[in-house]
């Protein structure tokens, strides 16, 4: 990931047909997966690949 430096083409705009919210419940997962899964968004999150965003379809 570190090679990838953010995604540089078009814009991604996704096209929904209504405006309701998917909500799902969080998965219950052992210590050892949710620390895998932290440091892999952090290295996302440090490549820019993806991004902290704070609306409702976040």
């Amino acid at each position: 990931l570190k090679d990838l430096k953010g995604y540089k083409g078009k814009s991604i705009h996704i096209l929904l047909e209504d405006d309701h919210l998917i909500f799902q419940k969080s998965y219950n997962l052992s210590t050892s997966k949710k620390v895998g899964i932290q440091a892999q968004c952090q290295e996302l999150l440090a490549t820019s690949l993806i991004g902290l965003y704070n609306d409702e379809y976040a």
